[in-house]
């Protein structure tokens, strides 16, 4: 099922130009004013029917009309709006989701500086807090110092001598000037070293460039986590390398060595290289073979890619919206990882056992031989056009909360800054390591959701090595909750199922929430502190 775009704002700003009231623009849609309303406040998706009647009644093109980086910067705008900063002083703010939408419709240039000069802010406040925690704690900085003083007492001491002490013979006097220049020498050095110290930490960083996470994350919604050109290029190498579901590894090591020259040496050497590492020079790619059988395959496949479809990439990223070498970077390996995932999980093949499955991850893990991650994160790839699978959003959290990946497939707000709501099952999936967690969450903006969520861990390199422990979930809007075997025995329509949840505190308007650890920058109408009472 293809993804129900949002576009409030863009609607909102055609109609205007096209001067047309909500009334006038309703009644020609044949639909009612009020819904019209809730479609430019983005409190109701456009279906496909009403997209090709808006484009004839606004007399645009679909193009025109698909959803672009205006919802990104809406909902980026949004969640800022949460920081401290904000609530402060002069910058203290009476500012409504309704006026940024205004903002991100009428003047997509100032909302982009404005977020411009926060990322610049941002970046600027973790300078200063990592440059003070490692000038406090760091012992490199506390022996420069100590060292610093020492060498300024011994230059000082001697000054002072020859000063003091007119009567010093030559000798002396040339032994003395000699220690202070050496000193001298010592504390150049030792002033170099610090200063490389405190560089170190990327100090001097470009002002208001992005992380190359987030410029990744934009990337990949930009495109609806769905690259055309990789998934012909995959399927191309699926057909080249003539392998079945249960020798792709071998397939794909004898592929690597005779087309691509590229030496795959699976391995013992953990302590050497790790679980993965490619020696980019010599174009061996080592792997532990304590590593499970999915991810060798995977791994592989990456390294391939890499090779295989160099100038499709490559064109990918010259043509994405990245601003430093090290997103460009990024970006390559992860689409690398995407052609990977689309070798292992063929588009055809996979969508169709998604469908007959009712998307059963654990059914699918066992017929395609992927992981838990693998399978869900193509779950919310299958954005082909004429052939969609359920619109799914997708998110990865460690234990701590930090959001390693995420994809909004479905609709949901899933927050850049800082943790996501802690009422949400990826959470909780650490409560109950390794079992499925289902629940149907309902947003501050009304939108209901079926999320799966499971707890997993990654291996070490072998006994006492640190695992890496962190969570993986995928949902849809809850009127698609019944193409997954996830739904069956809920009554979605029990309200006391229902979880009430936000994308994050600052930004949350449920005023009764006992999870609550920041106060709102949103006030609630009546009606919604009557629903969330009620909840």
């Amino acid at each position: 099922m293809a993804r129900k775009p949002r576009l409030g704002a863009k609607i909102r700003r055609l109609r205007r130009e096209s001067e047309l009231t909500q009334a006038q623009l309703a009644q020609r849609l044949m639909i009612s004013a009020s819904y019209l309303n809730l479609i430019e406040h983005n409190q109701r998706a456009v279906t496909v029917p009403l997209l090709f009647k808006l484009g004839e009644v606004l007399n645009v093109d679909l193009q025109t009309l698909s959803q672009d980086d205006e919802s990104i910067i809406l909902a980026e705008l949004l969640e800022i709006l949460g920081d401290p900063l904000f609530s402060q002083g002069a910058l203290g703010s009476d500012l409504t989701p309704d006026d940024l939408n205004e903002l991100v419709s009428q003047s997509p240039i100032a909302s982009q500086t404005i977020l411009k000069v926060y990322r610049a802010y941002q970046r600027a406040r973790e300078d200063i807090q990592s440059l003070s925690e490692r000038l406090s704690e760091d012992s490199l900085y506390a022996a420069s110092s100590h060292e610093l003083r020492t060498v300024l007492t011994s230059i000082r001491s001697f000054s002072e001598i020859l000063h003091d002490n007119e009567n010093i013979s030559p000798e002396e006097r040339q032994r003395f000037l000699g220690i202070i220049v050496k000193e001298s020498e010592s504390l150049s050095k030792n002033i170099d070293d610090l200063m490389s110290f405190v560089s170190a930490e990327g100090v001097n960083r470009a002002v208001g460039t992005r992380p190359p996470l987030d410029e990744i994350n934009d990337f990949i919604q930009l495109h609806s986590n769905y690259f055309e050109s990789i998934e012909i290029a995959a399927d191309n190498l699926v057909g080249d390398a003539q392998f079945g579901s249960y020798d792709r590894l071998q397939k794909l090591i004898h592929f690597a060595s005779h087309e691509l020259d590229i030496t795959i040496d699976i391995g013992r050497e953990r302590e050497k290289y790790g679980l993965v590492n490619y020696d980019k020079e010599k174009r061996i790619l080592h792997l532990s073979n304590s590593l499970p059988r999915n991810s060798l395959i995977f791994q592989t496949a990456q390294i391939i890619g890499r090779s295989y479809c160099k100038n499709i990439i490559e064109e990918l990223v010259l043509a994405a919206p990245l601003t430093s070498d090290a997103s460009r970077e990024m970006c390559r390996d992860t689409l690398a990882r995407y052609f990977a995932g689309a070798v292992l999980l063929p588009y055809d093949e996979f969508h169709s056992a998604a469908q007959s499955l009712r998307y059963d991850i654990e059914q699918l893990q066992n017929q395609f031989a992927g992981s838990f991650e693998q399978v869900c994160h193509r779950l919310a790839t299958l954005n082909k056009a004429g052939s969609e699978g359920v619109a799914f959003h997708f998110i990865r959290v460690d234990i701590a909360g930090n959001i390693s990946k995420r994809y909004d497939g479905s609709g949901v707000r899933i927050p850049r800054y800082g943790g996501v709501c802690p009422r949400w099952n990826v959470h909780h999936a650490f409560l109950t390591p390794e079992a499925m967690n289902v629940q149907v969450i309902r947003m501050t903006d009304g939108g209901v959701f079926l999320s799966i969520a499971r707890a997993l861990v990654k291996p070490g390199t072998g006994f006492n090595a640190p695992r890496s422990h962190y969570a993986v979930a995928i949902g849809c809007e809850v009127s698609n909750a019944g193409e997954l075997v996830y739904a069956d025995g809920l009554d979605l329509n029990e309200a006391s199922l229902v979880v009430p949840a936000g994308t994050s505190c600052r930004i949350c308007e449920r005023d009764n929430c006992g999870q609550r650890a920041f106060q709102s920058i949103l006030h609630s109408s009546a009606e919604e502190k009557a629903a969330s009472a009620a909840e």
